[in-house]
Order: structure tokens, then sequence, then C-alpha cells
């Protein structure tokens, strides 16, 4: 008899202990879940505690709970190893988004992950490599709950089938009110409820509310693109005069008689089905004032234009003795004298596409679905449209980025890269050199004038270190940094830019032979700061490089964006003096600033910066909502205003500012995703 009884005690012991068991399987995803956006916090060294946080946490356990529900419906065997699924799934994801953001320093979409990652492991494969490796013990700490997956017996299974699904019905009640539970304390308060609303971006979302929360956004954002969800806040965006304290001196003041850079469209026609949301786009276009054209107006007009987007550049590398043709084409042109490169989220990708199209990318793959949109108004299209020869180069692989899609569409009747044509004049390595593509590629444009034509650089890429392996150009100029007192790091990024330097000294010699160099005119624009500079676990460095690099630290968005921009004609070295911009420029302003010095027919409205020499008012801005006028920054994360000194800028300011930047944002998404310009002007014809 007591044999029997201990045996069925013992069985007793089993049950409880399986029922153990399978009480923490069903907990340990949820944990799981807990853990791995708590470590990519503290790894990426992000705020942990704050108000954002308990919205996304609650979003993060509604994942976790519908997987186990689904875990609770098989058998012992299988629920473990279906547990240890998904527990791998949400931990892949985790350690992606933490090795972007570590080399990127910006979370990613999904929909640029996926869309690159292909191209991302073949062209760039071996730094993805070096990263992996770097990071062995970064990854063995986010996969801690997978191997206690491993480890963890399963427990005793509920029974048959349909007893089975009670528990999971209950998780996945349990998830829906987690899900709820994360919107509500995301939006329970206005600060919440714009964040996750109207201030919309990925890596902010992240940032804020968790990577899980982030994905639940991402989806809203893709329901609604270009933020078509909500309306514009302002009828106009002209803003107050600033204080005396504030203004620059402009280059030219508006006057009558120049008239205004306005198209006559007839918005309404386009929209005679009454939709509500076009109606919205089309007031709000039809309120803006446009800027005036001025004494520059047509100064280039029928001139040859090269563009070139020159990767990851800083102003830092302009040197009179070391970069002489860099200096020259800086201060003997037209002088922007506080110009910024926003980091938009999508390195490249977005650097290209915010100053060729002169809108704000809201999507981190803005030029990659862009082949299929009218872009009207690119200097590419317009020239091409005037009968120019148009061609577009880069000194990278030609499918990257869809480039072989893209940059026809941008208004260049052909585009040739590394694999289609561009290696025939490189002696190969990586970065590719720019003084070899600059070399090969000029005597098959210089006879054809008038001609367009883009180069998209490489020379300058990241990483940054003399070794072969990592960045050839780097080892090919390393003389020129000897005498340099800084880090091997900072040493290199100066020797692999000045391969730009000397394509670029190449190219200008090359028009001064041919004749034409009064008239060419030379734009260059960084696609984004040097982030290869800044600390990487996956790099193998804790240094800052970028702080010596700049001198001081990068904590801001204007601190760390800061940068030069390039607009230069030979005919332009007989003024008495350059052409000075003062007050702040980004990217933005670029193309409205090149349509009107070409004196091409634009509308300034359908663009979201402005003419620089127009006069406007000055306005920069990053894709966070944070912004940077002549009276101050404002810092949309902290939600506060730092005037420049003797400014004085009050609450109705600074949320007029603050509506604008929404609208400007809004504005740019929604050009692109109702492809507005196809709308108003029709199909391109011209390809």
């Amino acid at each position: 008899m007591k044999i029997l009884d201990s045996r069925a005690g013992g069985r007793e012991r089993s049950r409880a202990a399986e029922k153990a068991l399978g009480i923490a399987g069903a907990l340990l995803i949820p944990a799981a879940v807990i853990y791995l956006e708590i470590l990519l916090r503290l790894t990426a060294k992000m705020e942990v505690i704050h108000s954002g946080l308990a919205g996304g946490l609650c979003t993060a356990l509604a994942f976790a709970l519908a997987a186990s529900a689904l875990c609770a419906l098989p058998g012992k065997s299988a629920a473990k190893w279906l547990r240890f699924f998904f527990v791998e799934l949400f931990t892949v994801w985790y350690l992606v988004a933490f090795f972007i953001n570590d080399s990127y320093k910006v979370f990613m979409a999904p929909s640029i992950i996926l869309s690159t990652a292909g191209a991302a492991a073949r062209d760039f494969g071996g730094n993805v490599a070096a990263a992996i490796g770097n990071g062995l013990p970064v990854i063995g700490i986010f996969h801690f709950p997978a191997l206690l997956c491993l480890l963890l017996p399963g427990g005793r299974p509920a029974g048959r089938v349909r007893r089975r699904l009670i528990p999971a019905g209950i998780m996945l009640v349990l998830a829906a009110a987690a899900l709820f539970g994360g919107v509500f304390f995301s939006t329970c308060t206005p600060e919440l409820k714009t964040r996750y609303e109207s201030e919309y971006n990925y890596d902010g979302a992240v940032k804020y509310f968790g990577l899980l929360s982030a994905l639940t956004q991402e989806f809203r954002a893709s329901v609604y693109p270009g933020g078509q969800a909500a309306g514009f806040s302002t009828t106009a965006t002209a803003a107050p005069a600033a204080s005396p304290a504030a203004e620059s001196e402009p280059v030219e003041t508006a006057a009558p008689e120049y008239g205004l850079n306005v198209m006559d469209i007839d918005f309404q026609s386009i929209n005679p089905g009454g939709n509500s949301n076009l109606a919205e786009l089309n007031a709000y276009v039809e309120s803006l004032e446009p800027t005036s054209k001025n004494r520059y107006t047509g100064i280039f007009e029928g001139k040859n234009l090269i563009l070139i987007t020159a990767e990851a550049f800083s102003k830092e590398v302009i040197d009179k003795d070391r970069t002489p043709a860099l200096y020259r084409l800086a201060n003997q042109g037209i002088v922007f004298e506080d110009f910024y490169q926003p980091a938009w989220g999508g390195s490249t990708s977005t650097g290209e596409y915010s100053w060729l199209t002169g809108l704000a990318p809201t999507d981190p793959m803005a030029m990659m679905y862009s082949a299929q949109n009218n872009l009207f108004f690119t200097m590419g299209n317009q020239l091409q449209r005037q009968g120019y020869y148009s061609a577009a180069y880069h000194n990278g692989s030609y499918t990257y980025y869809n480039r072989d899609y893209t940059h026809c569409n941008l208004g260049y009747s052909r585009f040739v890269g590394i694999g289609n044509g561009l290696e025939e004049g490189m002696t190969g390595g990586f970065p590719a050199s720019d003084l070899e593509m600059f070399d090969f590629t000029l005597p098959q444009y210089v006879d054809k004038q008038p001609f367009s034509v883009y180069y998209m650089s490489i020379s300058g890429h990241a990483s940054y270190a003399f070794s072969e392996e990592v960045n050839d150009m780097a080892v090919k100029n390393r003389a020129v940094t000897e005498n340099m007192t800084c880090s091997e790091a900072v040493k290199a990024y100066y020797a692999c830019n000045q391969e730009l330097e000397y394509g670029l000294e190449s190219l200008v010699s090359g028009l001064e032979k041919a004749g034409i160099a009064d008239d060419t005119v030379i734009a260059i624009v960084p696609d984004h700061y040097p982030y290869g500079l800044m600390p990487s676990a996956a790099w193998g460095f804790n240094t800052n490089y970028l702080e010596q690099l700049y001198g001081f630290p990068a904590d801001t968005n204007p601190a760390r964006d800061h940068n030069a921009a390039i607009i230069w004609c030979g005919s332009l070295e007989a003024l008495d003096e350059p052409i000075v911009v003062p007050g702040p420029t980004s990217s933005l302003d670029i193309l409205p600033t090149l349509l009107n010095l070409f004196g091409l027919e634009y509308d300034s409205r359908l663009l979201a910066g402005r003419d620089a020499l127009s006069g406007a008012e000055p306005l920069v801005f990053w894709n966070d909502y944070s912004w940077l006028t002549d009276k101050g920054y404002y810092d949309s994360a902290a939600r506060s205003f730092r005037p420049n000194g003797g400014v004085e800028a009050d609450e109705e300011y600074i949320q007029m500012m603050n509506d604008q930047v929404k609208d400007r944002l809004r504005l740019s998404g929604k050009i692109a995703s109702l492809d507005y310009y196809g709308m108003l002007f029709g199909p391109d014809e011209i390809k």
C-alpha cells in the first residue's frame, strides 16, 4: 500500500513539475521579449526608463503572448521547438536592429532591411562578416533566452487538442489586451500622442517606444503613407520676420519686378472625384507663398551641369594646402556659410534623394522607391527636356539601391556603374577611386554640349583604417596624412577623401583644357556625415573619432550634420567676391537654388526647400521634427528650444515652426506616395 501511495505521489509530483515547466515555457517568450528590449536599449545606449516605454513594453508583450498562444497548441516536443523558433526569431530581429544602429547610428525600417539585405551581403560581405566577428560577445548575450529554450525541458501538454485551445485562447485575449494597452499608454498624454502619431518616424519610434512597438507604427504608416492619416497643421508657412538680432543679411531683397517662381497650375482639375486627401493637399499647396526670383535668376542659363554626391563627406576635409581643388570650388563660387545635410535615417539613399529631388525623404528607401514616380523638377529631368545630353555614373555596384532604375528616372538617359561598363576604367578594390571614375567618363560627354551629368562617388566610404582589406583609398593616399596629429582612424578618413580631391582636380583641369570651365557648373553635396567614425562594437572601437574630426561633441543634430555644399562655375571666379549665403541652409535648398540659377520654370510651392538666394526665411529641419532657423535650434526629443545669442522666440513662434516642419514632411511624403507630380504634369515622356 505504501508502495502504491509512493508511486501515486511520484506521479503527482511529476505532473506538478510538468505543469510548472509548462507555465515556465508559456512565460519564457514574454520574458525573452522584455529581456531583449531592455538589452537593446542598454547596448544601444538608449534611455531605459521614460514615459514611452510602458506602451512599448505592452506592445512587445502582445507579440510575445500571440507567439505563446501558438506554442500552446502542439505536443510537448513540438511545443519546445516552436517556442525556440519564436524566441530565436525575436532574437535575430533585435540583433539585426542592434548591428544596423551600431554601424549606421540609426534604426532602419524593415522595408530597407529586407530590400537591401541581399545586395549588402553581396557588395559589402567583408564588412558584414567583420561586424559579426567583432560583435560575437553581444550575439552571445542576446541569445541567452534562446539557450534557455534549449535547456528547459518541454512541459506536459494540456491534454487533448481541444483542451489546449483554452490556454491558447486565453493568451490571445491577453495579447489583444496588451496591444490595446500599448496604444493606450503610448497616447495617454498629449506629448506621447504627438510622438506616436503626428511625429512618427521609425528611428524615433524605436528609441522612444521600443522595437516591436515601432513595427506596429510602421504598419500604420504603410496604411497611411506620407502621413495621409493626418492633416496639415497650417494653411500657409510664411514665418514672421526674425528679430533684429537674429536677422542675417539677405542675399537679395525680393523685388516685384523679378516676379515669382510659380507655375500656372489648375490644382482643382486633378481631383474631379473630390478625394478629400487630395483636396487637402491641393489647398495646402495653393496657400503657400512662392519664393521670388532675384538678380541671380538665370545666370547659369544654357550652361553645362555636373552634380556630385560626395560619399560621407565633411567640411573638415576642405583645406587650402591639402585639398586646393576643393578649397577653390568651395570659396570661389557660391559660398554656403551654414550648410547642413540632415541624417534622414536611410544613409546614402535618403541623402541623394533630399538634394536631387528637393523633397524630404520620409521613407528610408525614398530614392529606391522613387523609380516609378514622376520626378518632374530634378535637374536631370528639367535639362533633359531642354535637349541636354545626359548621363549618370557611380563607382559602386550599378544595381545597389536599384540605381539602374532610379537614376534613369532622375533624368539621365544612361546610367553606368560597376557591373555595366564602368569597371572597364577602374582598377578594382574597395572603395573604388573617384579619380579613375572622373578620368574614365569625362571623355564620354565633354564634347556633347550642353550636357547634364551626375556622379555618385564612393571613395570616402567607411570603414576607415589603413588596411587593404578595409579601405584601399586610405592605403593609397596614406602619405598625405603622415604629419597629421590625429588618430589613425581620422587619418584614414582624410586619406580616402583625398581621392575626391584628386578627382576634382583632374575634372576641373579637363574642363579647362576643353575650354568649357566657364560654361560648366559643378554642384557638390554630401550624402551624410561620416558615421563610420562614431563608436561601434561592430567595427571594433569605442572611441568617438567623429568628435576628433570635428573638434567638438557631435551631440545635437546641427553639430553632427554641419557640412559643406558647393556650387561653382568658372565664370564666377571673375566676380570681385564670391556669392555668399549666410543663413542656415540644407540639402533641400540646393535644387530650388539651382533651378533658379539656371532660369528653369518651376513652382517653389511644390518643393520642401527654398531658393537660398531668394531672401526667403531659412529653415533646416530633420525627420525627427527638430529644426534650425536664424533664431535658434529646436530639439524635438527634448522638447526644448535653444535660441541664438540675443534672440527671443516666444511659444507662438516655436509652435508655428513645429507646424511648418510637420507640414513640409507631410508635403514631401504625400508628393511621393500619391505621385503628385505625375498627377499635375502627366507622365514624363523623356526617359
